[in-house]
């Protein structure tokens, strides 16, 4: 027996629905499966991409509150994260060899290691939380559709220093101080002293790496930025610059420990004046109202 007929009704109007970069796209079709060209898209991703369905103004202007929220939040992250790395840096002995733990055992021995270490992982996690909010803040707009590939490989790239910035800082403010007592105190065991030097190495080439990452997130999302009318024009060539500088400083940084610490100042100053701005014109973008700046006024372009 033929059932079809039962489903005669339904047959009329078919939905082809196909997901793709984090939208649903729904085809009316005319039974056969013959399209009819009626294209309807409903966007289900980020909240801060345009629709181009006319929201309520309702909507329209909650997701307006949102953004303005999410970017002035982001900034004073970014700002105090920022300064506060800045101060805890001046406090952290100068340890950038790599194959000499010497320096940062007998540091790790003192109570003021741990505080700084504390606020080292406090900034880092504060910075990341602004870089992710500026990532969103310029995740919408036609002209950064075309270059999402730059946009998500920054993620990636922040979302790995970030990874290998807490673990770092963590260790060094539990595991570190313990072993360094141990090959410090009296009765010490020199047996651990190659397990200090391994570790030592390890930890310190994976905090070149974080700021290997942190260097390339800057440099891709400021590739995206090139171009936008709404940002000033010195800054996304300011971060291209930074992230550029800290991509090439780092890994001479670590296969040159003699000069690693004059390098190192170049770099922070360089990366440390971008995010400043970044939170700057964040700030700025927060507290506009009417005219919106950024991606939205992209998504006209």
């Amino acid at each position: 027996m033929d059932f079809r007929g039962l489903f005669l009704p339904l047959g009329l109007l078919q939905v082809s629905c196909s997901v793709s970069c984090g939208r649903i796209s729904c085809r009316r079709t005319a039974r056969g499966g013959v399209p009819t060209g009626r294209v309807r898209r409903c966007y289900w991703g980020n909240p801060f991409v345009g629709r181009n369905t006319k929201p309520k103004p309702a909507v329209a202007g909650r997701e307006r509150d949102a953004i303005d929220r999410l970017l002035r939040i982001g900034a004073l992250a970014l700002l105090s994260g920022a300064l506060l790395f800045g101060v805890a840096s001046l406090f952290h002995p100068p340890t950038v060899n790599p194959w000499d733990p010497t320096r940062s055992l007998v540091a790790a021995t003192h109570g003021w290691w741990v505080v700084d270490h504390w606020a080292l992982l406090i900034s880092v996690l504060l910075v990341h939380f602004g870089l992710f909010a500026f990532h969103a803040g310029i995740s919408g707009g036609r002209r950064s559709a075309k270059r999402a590939g730059w946009r998500s490989i920054a993620l990636a790239f922040a979302v790995a220093s970030l990874i290998l910035w807490s673990g770092i800082f963590l260790f060094e403010v539990t595991g570190w101080p313990l072993l360094a007592e141990a090959l410090t105190v009296p009765r010490s065991s020199p047996e651990l002293m190659p397990v200090a030097r391994a570790l030592w190495a390890t930890s310190l080439s994976l905090g070149y790496a974080a700021a290997f990452f942190l260097g390339l997130s800057i440099l891709c999302w400021c590739l995206v930025l090139v171009g936008w009318t709404r940002l000033p024009v010195w800054f996304p060539r300011l971060g291209v610059i930074a992230g550029s500088v800290s991509a090439v400083v780092q890994p001479l940084a670590l296969a040159f420990p003699r000069i690693a610490l004059w390098l190192l100042i170049a770099d922070a100053a360089l990366v440390g004046l971008w995010f400043l701005a970044a939170a700057w014109v964040m700030w700025r973008a927060g507290n506009r109202r009417g005219a919106r700046g950024g991606g939205r006024a992209e998504a006209k372009e």
